[in-house]
Protein backbone atom coordinates (compact mmCIF):
# COMPACT_ATOMS: atom_id res chain seq x y z
CA UNK A 1 0.00 0.00 0.00
CA UNK A 2 1.05 3.43 -1.14
CA UNK A 3 1.34 6.31 1.43
CA UNK A 4 -1.13 8.05 2.48
CA UNK A 5 0.57 11.41 3.60
CA UNK A 6 0.68 13.81 0.76
CA UNK A 7 3.89 14.93 0.84
CA UNK A 8 4.91 18.79 0.29
CA UNK A 9 0.90 19.15 1.14
CA UNK A 10 0.42 21.38 4.67
CA UNK A 11 -2.93 22.15 5.80
CA UNK A 12 -4.22 25.57 4.63
CA UNK A 13 -2.97 28.29 6.76
CA UNK A 14 -0.27 26.96 8.06
CA UNK A 15 2.99 29.11 8.03
CA UNK A 16 5.04 28.47 5.19
CA UNK A 17 8.29 29.74 6.37
CA UNK A 18 7.67 27.16 9.49
CA UNK A 19 7.66 25.04 6.75
CA UNK A 20 10.73 25.84 4.98
CA UNK A 21 12.28 26.66 8.30
CA UNK A 22 11.74 22.57 9.48
CA UNK A 23 12.93 21.55 5.99
CA UNK A 24 16.67 23.03 6.51
CA UNK A 25 17.09 23.84 10.14
CA UNK A 26 15.87 20.73 12.04
CA UNK A 27 18.33 18.62 9.70
CA UNK A 28 21.15 21.02 10.72
CA UNK A 29 19.99 21.81 14.53
CA UNK A 30 19.39 18.38 15.48
CA UNK A 31 23.33 17.05 15.30
CA UNK A 32 23.99 20.54 16.54
CA UNK A 33 22.36 21.17 19.52
CA UNK A 34 24.42 21.21 22.68
CA UNK A 35 24.09 18.21 24.62
CA UNK A 36 24.47 20.07 28.07
CA UNK A 37 21.24 22.19 27.28
CA UNK A 38 19.18 19.18 26.88
CA UNK A 39 20.04 17.49 30.07
CA UNK A 40 17.22 17.93 32.78
CA UNK A 41 17.21 18.55 36.41
CA UNK A 42 15.38 17.61 39.20
CA UNK A 43 13.50 21.09 38.17
CA UNK A 44 11.64 18.67 35.59
CA UNK A 45 7.27 18.55 35.44
CA UNK A 46 6.07 18.00 39.12
CA UNK A 47 3.00 16.44 40.10
CA UNK A 48 1.61 19.25 41.74
CA UNK A 49 1.50 20.59 37.95
CA UNK A 50 -0.27 18.36 36.44
CA UNK A 51 -4.17 18.25 36.42
CA UNK A 52 -6.28 15.50 35.52
CA UNK A 53 -9.23 15.57 33.21
CA UNK A 54 -11.79 13.12 33.55
CA UNK A 55 -15.58 12.40 32.52
CA UNK A 56 -17.87 12.21 35.61
CA UNK A 57 -20.58 10.21 33.62
CA UNK A 58 -18.12 7.06 33.40
CA UNK A 59 -17.42 5.25 36.28
CA UNK A 60 -13.92 3.97 35.12
CA UNK A 61 -12.89 7.55 34.05
CA UNK A 62 -13.08 9.05 37.90
CA UNK A 63 -11.18 5.40 38.64
CA UNK A 64 -8.77 6.17 36.60
CA UNK A 65 -8.23 9.88 37.38
CA UNK A 66 -8.04 9.11 41.27
CA UNK A 67 -5.90 6.23 40.49
CA UNK A 68 -3.44 8.42 38.44
CA UNK A 69 -3.66 11.13 41.31
CA UNK A 70 -2.63 8.37 44.31
CA UNK A 71 0.37 6.41 41.91
CA UNK A 72 2.22 10.04 41.56
CA UNK A 73 1.00 11.78 44.35
CA UNK A 74 -0.86 14.37 42.01
CA UNK A 75 -3.00 16.71 44.41
CA UNK A 76 -7.04 15.41 44.55
CA UNK A 77 -7.65 19.23 44.30
CA UNK A 78 -5.78 18.95 40.90
CA UNK A 79 -8.58 16.05 39.57
CA UNK A 80 -11.01 18.08 37.02
CA UNK A 81 -14.24 16.59 36.09
CA UNK A 82 -16.29 17.18 32.59
CA UNK A 83 -19.42 15.80 32.20
CA UNK A 84 -19.83 14.71 28.35
CA UNK A 85 -20.93 11.72 26.71
CA UNK A 86 -18.57 8.64 26.49
CA UNK A 87 -17.99 8.25 23.00
CA UNK A 88 -14.68 8.99 21.41
CA UNK A 89 -15.63 11.44 19.13
CA UNK A 90 -17.71 15.00 19.53
CA UNK A 91 -18.72 17.59 17.26
CA UNK A 92 -16.92 21.29 17.51
CA UNK A 93 -20.20 22.29 19.68
CA UNK A 94 -20.17 19.46 22.36
CA UNK A 95 -16.14 20.25 22.56
CA UNK A 96 -16.42 23.85 23.39
CA UNK A 97 -19.52 23.62 26.03
CA UNK A 98 -18.91 19.81 27.20
CA UNK A 99 -14.75 20.13 27.34
CA UNK A 100 -13.14 23.29 26.82
CA UNK A 101 -15.12 25.98 29.13
CA UNK A 102 -15.38 23.35 32.04
CA UNK A 103 -12.34 22.94 32.08
CA UNK A 104 -11.12 26.43 31.25
CA UNK A 105 -13.56 27.52 34.45
CA UNK A 106 -11.90 24.85 36.69
CA UNK A 107 -8.01 25.92 36.15
CA UNK A 108 -9.42 30.02 37.23
CA UNK A 109 -11.75 28.87 40.21
CA UNK A 110 -8.48 26.39 41.66
CA UNK A 111 -5.91 29.20 41.23
CA UNK A 112 -4.23 26.71 38.35
CA UNK A 113 -4.27 28.25 35.25
CA UNK A 114 -0.67 30.25 34.96
CA UNK A 115 0.34 26.64 37.89
CA UNK A 116 -0.72 23.96 35.51
CA UNK A 117 1.41 23.02 33.12
CA UNK A 118 0.09 19.56 31.40
CA UNK A 119 -3.64 18.33 31.13
CA UNK A 120 -3.49 14.81 31.62
CA UNK A 121 -7.08 13.36 29.77
CA UNK A 122 -8.18 10.16 31.11
CA UNK A 123 -10.57 7.08 29.56
CA UNK A 124 -13.38 8.37 29.04
CA UNK A 125 -12.47 11.94 27.92
CA UNK A 126 -13.52 11.95 24.16
CA UNK A 127 -10.74 11.44 21.67
CA UNK A 128 -11.19 13.81 18.76
CA UNK A 129 -13.72 16.72 17.47
CA UNK A 130 -15.28 15.44 14.08
CA UNK A 131 -15.70 17.99 11.22
CA UNK A 132 -18.86 18.82 10.74
CA UNK A 133 -18.60 20.55 7.27
CA UNK A 134 -16.41 17.08 6.12
CA UNK A 135 -19.39 14.99 7.48
CA UNK A 136 -22.37 16.97 5.18
CA UNK A 137 -19.87 16.44 2.25
CA UNK A 138 -19.22 12.84 2.79
CA UNK A 139 -23.02 12.59 3.12
CA UNK A 140 -23.74 14.03 -0.28
CA UNK A 141 -20.53 11.83 -1.56
CA UNK A 142 -22.97 8.87 -0.58
CA UNK A 143 -25.38 9.80 -1.87
CA UNK A 144 -23.97 10.77 -5.26
CA UNK A 145 -22.55 7.43 -5.57
CA UNK A 146 -26.07 5.86 -4.75
CA UNK A 147 -27.56 7.80 -7.35
CA UNK A 148 -24.66 6.97 -9.88
CA UNK A 149 -25.08 3.43 -9.49
CA UNK A 150 -28.43 3.46 -10.24
CA UNK A 151 -28.18 4.82 -13.06
CA UNK A 152 -25.41 2.67 -14.45
CA UNK A 153 -27.95 -0.06 -14.54
CA UNK A 154 -30.54 2.00 -17.41
CA UNK A 155 -29.73 2.47 -20.89
CA UNK A 156 -30.56 5.96 -22.36
CA UNK A 157 -29.39 7.99 -18.98
CA UNK A 158 -25.43 8.80 -20.64
CA UNK A 159 -26.24 12.24 -20.06
CA UNK A 160 -27.20 11.61 -16.60
CA UNK A 161 -24.38 9.28 -16.07
CA UNK A 162 -22.09 12.16 -16.65
CA UNK A 163 -23.88 14.56 -14.67
CA UNK A 164 -23.57 12.23 -11.75
CA UNK A 165 -19.66 11.68 -12.14
CA UNK A 166 -19.03 15.14 -12.78
CA UNK A 167 -20.75 15.87 -9.23
CA UNK A 168 -19.09 13.32 -7.59
CA UNK A 169 -15.59 14.17 -8.90
CA UNK A 170 -16.93 17.67 -7.58
CA UNK A 171 -17.69 16.44 -4.05
CA UNK A 172 -14.50 14.41 -4.01
CA UNK A 173 -11.75 17.41 -4.76
CA UNK A 174 -14.42 19.30 -1.98
CA UNK A 175 -13.47 16.65 0.81
CA UNK A 176 -9.85 16.51 0.00
CA UNK A 177 -10.09 20.51 0.09
CA UNK A 178 -11.77 20.43 3.67
CA UNK A 179 -9.73 17.38 4.99
CA UNK A 180 -6.53 19.63 4.34
CA UNK A 181 -8.28 22.62 6.04
CA UNK A 182 -10.55 21.29 8.16
CA UNK A 183 -11.66 21.77 11.81
CA UNK A 184 -11.18 18.49 12.68
CA UNK A 185 -8.68 17.75 15.22
CA UNK A 186 -7.82 15.88 18.53
CA UNK A 187 -9.18 16.64 21.99
CA UNK A 188 -6.09 17.42 23.26
CA UNK A 189 -4.11 18.87 21.10
CA UNK A 190 -6.90 21.59 20.89
CA UNK A 191 -6.44 21.62 24.85
CA UNK A 192 -3.00 22.90 24.66
CA UNK A 193 -4.00 26.51 23.35
CA UNK A 194 -7.24 26.70 26.20
CA UNK A 195 -8.09 30.74 26.74
CA UNK A 196 -6.38 31.50 23.70
CA UNK A 197 -8.46 32.77 20.16
CA UNK A 198 -7.20 31.29 17.16
CA UNK A 199 -7.83 29.93 13.77
CA UNK A 200 -9.41 26.40 13.72
CA UNK A 201 -9.10 26.05 10.10
CA UNK A 202 -5.04 26.15 10.60
CA UNK A 203 -2.61 24.74 12.38
CA UNK A 204 -1.10 26.57 15.06
CA UNK A 205 2.80 26.03 15.75
CA UNK A 206 4.44 24.90 18.50
CA UNK A 207 6.55 27.90 20.36
CA UNK A 208 8.81 24.98 22.02
CA UNK A 209 9.61 23.22 19.32
CA UNK A 210 13.27 23.09 18.74
CA UNK A 211 13.44 24.31 15.63
CA UNK A 212 11.19 27.46 15.83
CA UNK A 213 12.58 28.14 19.30
CA UNK A 214 16.08 27.48 18.51
CA UNK A 215 16.89 26.23 21.62
CA UNK A 216 16.23 23.24 24.31
CA UNK A 217 13.87 25.30 26.65
CA UNK A 218 12.14 24.14 29.73
CA UNK A 219 8.70 24.23 29.37
CA UNK A 220 6.71 27.29 31.14
CA UNK A 221 3.58 29.26 30.50
CA UNK A 222 5.60 31.29 28.68
CA UNK A 223 3.92 30.71 25.48
CA UNK A 224 0.16 30.77 27.19
CA UNK A 225 0.16 26.84 26.61
CA UNK A 226 -0.52 23.69 28.27
CA UNK A 227 0.87 20.30 27.82
CA UNK A 228 -1.34 17.54 27.18
CA UNK A 229 -1.16 13.85 27.57
CA UNK A 230 -3.73 10.93 27.64
CA UNK A 231 -4.03 8.10 29.79
CA UNK A 232 -6.18 5.88 27.68
CA UNK A 233 -6.77 2.48 26.16
CA UNK A 234 -8.94 0.00 25.08
CA UNK A 235 -9.91 -0.69 28.85
CA UNK A 236 -9.80 1.13 31.63
CA UNK A 237 -7.01 -1.26 33.22
CA UNK A 238 -5.00 -1.04 30.32
CA UNK A 239 -5.18 2.49 30.64
CA UNK A 240 -3.86 2.44 34.29
CA UNK A 241 -1.54 -0.05 33.41
CA UNK A 242 0.38 2.77 31.64
CA UNK A 243 0.99 4.45 34.74
CA UNK A 244 2.07 0.94 36.20
CA UNK A 245 4.40 0.17 34.02
CA UNK A 246 6.34 3.91 33.62
CA UNK A 247 6.91 3.80 37.77
CA UNK A 248 8.10 0.26 37.40
CA UNK A 249 10.59 1.17 34.27
CA UNK A 250 12.00 4.18 36.34
CA UNK A 251 12.77 1.82 39.05
CA UNK A 252 14.21 -0.84 37.45
CA UNK A 253 15.45 1.07 34.47
CA UNK A 254 14.40 0.51 30.93
CA UNK A 255 16.09 -2.08 29.30
CA UNK A 256 16.62 -3.99 25.80
CA UNK A 257 17.04 -3.07 22.39
CA UNK A 258 16.08 -0.41 20.32
CA UNK A 259 13.84 -1.22 16.74
CA UNK A 260 14.61 1.43 13.99
CA UNK A 261 12.46 0.99 10.54
CA UNK A 262 13.66 3.57 8.28
CA UNK A 263 12.62 3.38 4.49
CA UNK A 264 15.48 4.26 2.77
CA UNK A 265 14.91 7.69 1.40
CA UNK A 266 16.93 10.40 0.35
CA UNK A 267 16.57 13.75 -0.79
CA UNK A 268 15.38 16.86 0.60
CA UNK A 269 11.72 15.84 0.74
CA UNK A 270 9.42 15.87 3.65
CA UNK A 271 9.42 11.80 3.66
CA UNK A 272 13.20 12.22 3.34
CA UNK A 273 13.78 14.04 6.45
CA UNK A 274 11.32 11.97 8.34
CA UNK A 275 13.48 8.92 7.22
CA UNK A 276 16.68 10.76 7.89
CA UNK A 277 15.53 11.62 11.51
CA UNK A 278 14.57 7.99 12.20
CA UNK A 279 18.40 6.84 11.06
CA UNK A 280 20.38 9.67 13.16
CA UNK A 281 18.32 8.82 16.45
CA UNK A 282 20.91 5.33 16.02
CA UNK A 283 23.86 6.90 17.16
CA UNK A 284 22.24 8.60 20.47
CA UNK A 285 20.29 5.23 20.99
CA UNK A 286 23.31 3.61 21.23
CA UNK A 287 25.80 6.01 22.70
CA UNK A 288 22.77 5.51 25.86
CA UNK A 289 23.39 1.73 25.85
CA UNK A 290 20.76 0.43 23.80
CA UNK A 291 21.56 -1.89 20.91
CA UNK A 292 19.76 -0.87 17.79
CA UNK A 293 18.64 -3.15 15.33
CA UNK A 294 18.12 -0.60 11.95
CA UNK A 295 15.95 -1.56 8.77
CA UNK A 296 16.87 0.57 6.04
CA UNK A 297 14.43 -0.30 3.36
CA UNK A 298 11.09 -0.38 2.79
CA UNK A 299 10.04 -3.88 4.14
CA UNK A 300 8.83 -3.91 7.28
CA UNK A 301 10.17 -5.87 10.65
CA UNK A 302 8.31 -9.25 10.21
CA UNK A 303 6.05 -10.68 12.96
CA UNK A 304 8.25 -11.97 15.88
CA UNK A 305 11.52 -10.57 14.61
CA UNK A 306 11.77 -7.83 17.49
CA UNK A 307 12.36 -9.38 21.15
CA UNK A 308 13.46 -7.28 24.13
CA UNK A 309 12.05 -4.31 22.75
CA UNK A 310 12.49 -0.96 24.62
CA UNK A 311 12.28 1.12 21.65
CA UNK A 312 11.00 1.80 18.74
CA UNK A 313 10.36 4.22 16.00
CA UNK A 314 9.18 3.22 12.37
CA UNK A 315 6.69 3.44 9.52
CA UNK A 316 4.65 2.10 7.49
CA UNK A 317 1.76 0.33 7.59
CA UNK A 318 -1.56 2.21 7.53
CA UNK A 319 -3.83 0.82 10.14
CA UNK A 320 -2.47 -2.64 10.13
CA UNK A 321 -0.57 -3.51 13.48
CA UNK A 322 2.54 -5.75 12.65
CA UNK A 323 3.16 -7.85 15.90
CA UNK A 324 6.61 -8.02 15.31
CA UNK A 325 7.12 -6.98 18.70
CA UNK A 326 7.72 -8.47 22.44
CA UNK A 327 8.01 -5.61 24.71
CA UNK A 328 9.93 -4.74 28.03
CA UNK A 329 8.43 -2.87 31.03
CA UNK A 330 8.06 0.85 30.05
CA UNK A 331 8.99 0.46 26.55
CA UNK A 332 7.95 3.53 24.36
CA UNK A 333 7.23 2.93 20.30
CA UNK A 334 5.87 5.05 17.96
CA UNK A 335 4.60 4.20 14.76
CA UNK A 336 4.26 6.63 11.64
CA UNK A 337 1.43 6.62 10.00
CA UNK A 338 -1.87 8.40 8.80
CA UNK A 339 -4.74 7.47 11.32
CA UNK A 340 -2.97 5.36 13.95
CA UNK A 341 -4.90 6.70 16.81
CA UNK A 342 -8.40 7.39 15.46
CA UNK A 343 -9.85 4.69 18.13
CA UNK A 344 -8.62 3.21 21.21
CA UNK A 345 -11.80 0.85 20.94
CA UNK A 346 -11.54 -0.91 17.74
CA UNK A 347 -9.22 -1.36 14.93
CA UNK A 348 -6.49 -2.60 14.30
CA UNK A 349 -4.52 0.91 14.41
CA UNK A 350 -1.11 1.00 15.83
CA UNK A 351 -1.57 3.22 18.54
CA UNK A 352 -4.63 0.81 20.22
CA UNK A 353 -2.92 -2.23 19.37
CA UNK A 354 0.60 -0.97 21.03
CA UNK A 355 -1.08 -0.44 24.08
CA UNK A 356 -2.71 -4.34 23.98
CA UNK A 357 0.81 -5.54 23.38
CA UNK A 358 2.18 -3.74 26.23
CA UNK A 359 4.09 -0.41 25.28
CA UNK A 360 4.07 2.43 28.10
CA UNK A 361 3.78 5.58 25.87
CA UNK A 362 3.27 5.74 21.94
CA UNK A 363 2.07 8.87 19.75
CA UNK A 364 -0.48 9.08 16.92
CA UNK A 365 -2.76 10.83 15.19
CA UNK A 366 -6.88 11.21 15.19
CA UNK A 367 -6.70 11.26 11.36
CA UNK A 368 -4.32 12.21 8.21
CA UNK A 369 -1.82 15.17 10.22
CA UNK A 370 0.49 15.06 7.48
CA UNK A 371 4.37 13.80 7.94
CA UNK A 372 5.76 16.93 9.08
CA UNK A 373 3.44 17.09 12.08
CA UNK A 374 4.88 14.08 13.90
CA UNK A 375 8.14 14.36 16.61
CA UNK A 376 11.05 13.89 14.82
CA UNK A 377 12.76 10.80 15.95
CA UNK A 378 15.96 12.13 16.85
CA UNK A 379 14.85 14.72 18.76
CA UNK A 380 12.36 12.96 21.04
CA UNK A 381 14.81 10.40 21.65
CA UNK A 382 17.79 13.06 22.24
CA UNK A 383 15.23 14.95 24.77
CA UNK A 384 14.25 11.76 26.58
CA UNK A 385 17.45 10.07 26.85
CA UNK A 386 18.91 13.07 29.07
CA UNK A 387 16.25 12.88 31.31
CA UNK A 388 13.10 14.88 30.07
CA UNK A 389 9.55 13.91 31.56
CA UNK A 390 7.79 11.47 28.42
CA UNK A 391 5.95 15.10 27.94
CA UNK A 392 8.24 17.30 27.77
CA UNK A 393 10.62 15.07 25.06
CA UNK A 394 7.08 15.12 23.13
CA UNK A 395 6.55 18.96 22.75
CA UNK A 396 9.85 20.14 22.61
CA UNK A 397 9.89 17.71 19.29
CA UNK A 398 6.63 18.35 17.95
CA UNK A 399 5.89 21.15 15.63
CA UNK A 400 2.21 21.85 16.03
CA UNK A 401 -1.15 22.39 18.32
CA UNK A 402 -4.07 22.43 17.68
CA UNK A 403 -4.20 19.59 15.08
CA UNK A 404 -4.09 15.69 15.11
CA UNK A 405 -1.29 14.46 17.18
CA UNK A 406 -2.08 12.90 20.35
CA UNK A 407 0.53 11.44 23.17
CA UNK A 408 -0.32 8.26 24.85
CA UNK A 409 1.24 7.92 28.02
CA UNK A 410 1.87 9.53 31.69
CA UNK A 411 3.53 12.54 31.14
CA UNK A 412 5.84 12.34 34.29
CA UNK A 413 7.08 9.05 33.37
CA UNK A 414 10.77 9.53 33.27
CA UNK A 415 13.29 6.39 32.93
CA UNK A 416 16.46 8.10 32.49
CA UNK A 417 16.18 11.00 34.81
CA UNK A 418 14.48 12.00 38.04
CA UNK A 419 11.36 14.13 36.73
CA UNK A 420 8.58 12.08 36.77
CA UNK A 421 9.45 10.34 40.27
Amino acid sequence: MGLAFCEGLVPTGMAREGIALSRTLVRQFAATVALSALTHSVLALSPAEVVIVCNDVSTESVRTAHYYAEQRRIPDANICPITCRDVEAVGREDYDTKIRMPIERFLTDRGLKDKALCLVTVYGVPLRIGDSKLADIEGKIRQTQAQLSRLQKYRNKDDEVAQAKQELERLEKQRAEQQQRGEEAAVDSELTLLFQQYDLASVAQNPFYIAYNRKAERFSRRFNMYMVSRLDAPRPEMARGLVDRAIAAERQGLKGKAYLDARGFTGTGEYALADEAIRRAQADLEQAGFPVVLENTEKLFAPGECPDAALYWGWYSLGKYVPAFRFNVGAVAVHVASSECESLRVGTGWCKRLIEEGVTATIGPTSEPYVTAFPKADLFFKLFLRGAPLAEAYFLSQPYLSWRMVLLGDPLYCPFGTGGK
